[in-house]
């Protein structure tokens, strides 16, 4: 606790009092990790002049240095680095520093660390391809940055993700629900998308036969679509979720059943189904709300509807890896 509260007067009247320098939480968090988890780096240093074991490990193989770099802090990296902190040390994850520096998206971490690694060592066997972290995590900034450096890139364009969704759209009288499959390309956000909407039930509609005649009658429809999209982020944080932009364009095929109660059966045709809704991310569920235009042959409300939904994401590797968190802070 007067690690991670920088209490520097509290710590060093418990070093003097033979406080167990490498005492460990549950979970295998020691002060000098919860200094660095903190961005402590006056109470570090203390630590370290004491005797603190730079490159001990909690139980899910998180260091000090790791935790420097998952909050991109380059004082408390050096700090570490020059007491001789192994960056070649991964978690069981197999994430090293530089990897989890990649994985939040801290560009000057990753400079450093890249710098530091000529000195310090190079990844332990297992570790993960930097640059197939990049990608994963969308880091369009780090992977120039890696090439810059001169690694040798084996990760190219990939799909890793699925993302099942189920949802509805709806307008004042009208309603479709509907479920859709969306494979994603993780460093361009990229998405190719294969749906169906469905109205749960015969709805009622009106069909205008001229300037001054309507008919009502009960209608049901299905449209099976299939599309791509871009997912632009607007702010990305591990532990309150990301919020995002999603935009789609499909095309759909409007399949019509006779109306209930008539021999009448509209033609089925080809429809265009653009929409952009808000899209909200948290571990691996999303909930998305929005806006799709789809044009009908009834009269009124016309072509505007609101969608939303909710979604599950499906990794096809296990490239993603969570990072630490000391929830008593």
């Amino acid at each position: 606790y007067a690690s991670i509260y920088n209490y520097p007067y509290l710590t060093d009247m418990l070093i003097y009092y033979n406080a167990i320098i490498n005492a460990t939480t549950e979970d295998g968090t020691t002060p000098l990790m919860a200094a660095a988890w903190a961005g402590n780096a006056e109470i570090a240093d203390m630590l370290i002049q004491n005797g603190a074991d730079i490159d001990c490990s909690d139980e899910k193989g998180f260091t000090a240095l790791h935790l420097a770099a998952q909050n991109g802090d380059t004082l408390m990296a050096g700090l570490l680095l020059k007491k001789g902190a192994k960056t070649s040390q991964a978690n069981i994850y197999n994430y090293d520093a530089l990897n989890i520096a990649i994985r939040n998206g801290h560009s000057d971490m990753t400079r450093y660390l890249l710098k530091n690694k000529s000195v310090t060592g190079k990844s332990a066997e297992g570790t993960l391809d930097p640059f197939l972290i990049a990608r994963k995590y969308s880091r369009k900034v780090i992977v120039d940055i890696l090439r810059d450096e001169g690694l040798e890139e084996r990760v190219k364009f990939s799909i890793d993700q699925a993302t099942l969704s189920a949802g509805m759209k709806f307008k004042l009288t009208d309603i479709y629900f509907g479920s859709a499959i969306c494979f994603s390309e993780p460093l361009h956000k990229i998405r190719i998308i294969l749906g169906i909407d469905f109205k749960p039930g015969y709805i009622r509609v009106l069909v205008k036969d001229n300037d001054v005649s309507f008919t009502q009658y009960l209608d049901k429809k299905y449209v099976p679509y299939a599309g791509f999209g871009k997912e632009f982020i607007i702010s990305e944080n591990y532990y309150n979720g990301t919020l995002g932009i999603v935009t789609d364009l499909n095309v759909g095929y409007m399949i019509s059943e006779t109306y209930l109660g008539t021999y009448i059966k509209p033609e089925n045709r080809i429809v265009i189904m653009p929409s952009i809704k808000l899209n909200y991310n948290i571990g691996l569920f999303n909930l998305f709300a929005g806006y799709e235009y789809m044009n009908s042959e009834y009269y009124k409300p016309g072509a505007h509807w609101i969608k939303t939904g909710i979604s599950v994401n499906i990794f096809f590797d296990k490239a993603r890896a969570p990072l630490k968190n000391i929830g008593w802070y």
